[in-house]
C-alpha cells in the first residue's frame, strides 16, 4: 500500500519512497559540492606546500652548488700601498683566494684598468689549492702619469678591477665579475664551423665538458661561404664561437659582433706576431689563429716531375701535354660566376700588380690604391691574356678544377690546402710549390688567410668561450689534429705532418696576410667584377682605373 502526502487542494507531494529518494539524491549533490570545495582547498594547500618545499629545495640546492664557489674570490689591491711613500712605488696586483676545503680548476683572472686606460692583463691557473691567506699576483701598472680623468696616479692604479672565472670541484663553471658578483655560467656552447673544422674539434668536446662543464655543439648547417653573412644576420643570437678567415675581423669588430680576446703573454708567444696582427683591430686581438692558408701550384708529378720556373714555361708545358692528348686543360684555375680574387692574386702579383701599399710594420694602407698604376695595369693585361688562352674561364668552380687534376685532365692546378686530403684519397701523385712568376717579374705574393676562432659578443656563453678559446684551442694537440686533417697550423709543425702541408706551411710563412678592413666584402666584390670584365675582353687600363676609383670611394 502506498501513501500519498497532500499539502492541500491541488498539490501532490508524491509517495514516501519517492520523497525519501529525492532527499537522498539532494544530499548526495550537497555532499559532492562540499567535497569539491574541500578538495579544491586541500589542493591549494598541498600546491602551496609543494611550492614552498620546491623553493626550499631550490634554495638548498643553490646553497650546496654555491657552497664552494662562494668561497673563491679575487680583488685588486696592494699590501704595502698604505705604507709606501709613493703609491707608484708600491706593488699593485690581484689577490686570489680559495677559502674552501677543496681545489678549484681552470681559473682565469683578467685585470683591467679604469676606463681601459691600461690594456687587459690575463693570468691563468690550472689549479687553485685551498689557502688560509690570499695569494698576491703583481701586475705592472703605468707609473709616469695619471690616466685621463683621474686626479692622481694613486687614484688610477687603485681603480683597477679583477674578474675571475673558475671550475669548482663539481665541474660547474662560475664567474665572479669585476664588481664581485658571483654567478653560474651556461652549460652549453655553440660553435659554427665548416665540416672540416668540426672534424678537428669533435675529439675534444668531451674534454670541454670535463674541464669547463659545457656541452659543445658543432653546427655545420651553414655553408662556409655563407658563415659571415649568416652570423651577422643571426645577431644578437647565433653561436658562441665562430671559425672563419681574418678578413672578417674588421667588419665584425665595427659591427660590435665579436669580443676582444685577452690572452696571457705565454699563449701570445706561441704565435707569429703577424698572424695576431691580422686578427687585431685597433691594437686589440679579436680572434686567435686556428689555421693558415694560401694559394699554391699543385702539379701532377706523373706528368710534370719538375716545377716550372715561370708562368710562360708552365703554359708551354701544359700546351705540349694537351697537344699530345695527355690533358685537356693547360692550367686549372677557379673563377666561379663572380670572379675569385684570392686564387688569381698570385698571378697578378707575379706580374707586378698590387692592391694596397704596405706600411713599414706590414699593415695595409687603404689610402694608397695601386690598381691604376702602370705596373698593375700591365699585370691586369696579362690576366686578360690568360682569359684569351682559355686558362681563366668564368663559371669554373673550385670543385671542377680539382676534378680536372683528379681525372688527369690538367697537370697544373692553382688551389689552397683544402685539396690535399681529397687528392691523397684519389691517389693522385702530386707536389706543392710556389706559383711561379711571369718571366722577368717579381716572385708571386699570394695572400695569406689566417683562419681564427671568434668569440661572439652576443653569445649566450661568451664568458666560457673567451676562456676556452685561448686554452684548448691553442694547445699543441689541437694544432696537431688540425694538421692531421690537412690544415696548415699556425703553431710549430709536427714531424708527422703531410709533406704537402709542410710545403704549404713554408709558403704561408712568406705570404702577406690579406687586408681585413671593414669594407673587405665590398673590396672582393669589386676585384671579382674587375676579373670578370677582363675575361670578357675589357681594356686593362679602363678596368684598373675604374676599379681603383671605386676602391678609393669605399675608404
Amino acid at each position: 500500500m502506498s501513501h500519498v502526502i497532500s499539502a492541500g487542494p491541488g498539490i501532490q507531494w508524491g509517495d514516501v519512497p519517492s520523497w525519501v529518494s529525492a532527499c537522498v539524491t539532494l544530499g548526495a549533490f550537497v555532499f559532492a559540492g562540499v567535497a569539491i570545495v574541500v578538495s579544491r582547498r586541500t589542493f591549494r594547500l598541498e600546491s602551496e606546500r609543494d611550492r614552498v618545499n620546491a623553493e626550499v629545495r631550490q634554495r638548498q640546492d643553490a646553497y650546496v652548488r654555491r657552497s664552494q664557489s662562494a668561497m673563491v674570490s679575487a680583488w685588486w689591491g696592494s699590501a704595502d700601498a698604505v705604507h709606501a711613500p709613493d703609491p707608484r712605488s708600491a706593488d699593485w696586483g690581484a689577490f686570489l683566494r680559495n677559502a674552501s676545503e677543496t681545489p678549484v680548476y681552470k681559473a682565469n683572472m683578467t685585470v683591467v684598468g679604469a676606463g681601459n686606460h691600461a690594456g687587459p692583463t690575463a693570468m691563468e691557473f690550472p689549479v687553485v689549492p685551498p689557502t688560509r691567506q690570499p695569494v698576491f699576483h703583481p701586475v705592472a701598472v703605468p707609473s709616469a702619469a695619471p690616466a685621463a680623468g683621474h686626479r692622481s696616479v694613486s687614484n688610477a692604479v687603485s681603480d683597477y678591477k679583477v674578474s675571475l672565472r673558475f671550475t669548482d670541484a663539481a665541474g660547474i663553471r662560475w664567474v665572479r665579475d669585476e664588481y664581485g658578483v658571483l654567478r653560474e655560467l651556461e652549460p652549453n656552447l655553440l660553435i659554427w664551423t665548416s665540416p672540416e673544422g668540426a672534424a678537428v674539434l669533435s675529439p675534444f668536446t668531451a674534454d670541454f665538458l670535463a674541464t669547463y662543464g659545457v656541452v659543445a655543439t658543432l653546427d655545420t648547417a651553414v655553408i662556409e661561404a655563407e658563415l659571415e653573412r649568416k652570423f651577422v644576420e643571426a645577431a644578437p643570437g647565433g653561436p658562441d664561437i665562430l671559425i672563419g678567415p681574418h678578413d672578417w675581423v674588421g667588419d665584425l669588430a665595427e659591427r660590435d659582433l665579436i669580443e676582444p680576446i685577452t690572452v696571457s703573454d705565454q699563449r701570445r708567444s706561441l704565435f707569429d706576431p703577424a698572424h695576431l696582427r691580422a686578427l687585431s683591430v685597433g691594437g686589440r686581438l679579436h680572434a686567435l689563429p686556428a689555421s693558415l692558408d694560401t694559394v699554391a701550384l699543385i702539379r701532377n708529378t706523373d706528368l710534370v716531375p719538375d716545377a716550372p720556373e715561370s708562368i710562360e714555361e708552365l703554359i708551354a708545358t701544359g700546351q705540349d701535354l694537351r697537344e699530345r692528348g695527355l690533358v685537356s686543360e693547360i692550367l686549372a684555375v677557379p673563377v666561379g660566376a663572380t670572379g675569385d680574387p684570392f686564387h688569381i692574386w698570385p698571378l697578378l702579383s707575379s706580374a707586378g700588380g698590387w692592391l694596397f701599399a704596405q706600411q713599414p710594420d706590414g699593415t695595409w694602407d687603404p689610402a694608397r690604391v695601386g690598381l691604376d698604376c702602370a705596373e698593375t695595369i700591365a699585370a691586369l693585361d696579362k690576366i686578360r691574356m690568360l682569359g684569351e688562352l682559355g686558362i681563366l674561364r668564368p663559371g669554373v668552380t673550385r670543385l671542377q678544377t680539382f676534378e680536372a687534376l683528379q681525372k688527369r685532365q690538367a697537370a697544373f692546378l692553382l688551389a689552397a690546402s683544402g685539396v690535399v686530403v681529397p687528392a691523397r684519397r684519389a691517389k693522385v701523385n702530386f707536389a706543392v710549390s710556389a706559383v711561379p712568376p711571369f718571366r722577368g717579374g717579381p716572385p708571386s705574393r699570394p695572400f695569406l688567410a689566417v683562419n681564427g676562432f671568434y668569440v661572439a659578443r652576443h653569445g649566450r656563453n661568451k664568458v666560457v668561450a673567451s676562456d676556452l678559446v685561448p686554452d684548448y684551442l691553442t694547445r699543441m694537440e689541437v694544432a696537431e689534429q688540425f694538421g692531421r686533417m690537412a690544415h696548415v697550423v699556425p703553431l710549430e709543425l709536427s714531424d708527422e705532418c703531410d709533406p704537402a702541408i709542410a710545403e704549404f706551411h713554408t709558403l704561408c710563412a712568406a705570404a702577406p696576410p690579406m687586408p681585413a678592413f671593414p669594407r673587405m666584402r665590398d673590396v672582393w666584390t669589386l676585384l671579382g667584377a674587375a676579373e670578370m670584365a677582363l675575361l670578357a675582353g675589357g681594356d686593362a687600363a679602363e678596368v684598373g682605373t675604374a676599379t681603383a676609383g671605386k676602391l678609393r670611394a669605399l675608404f
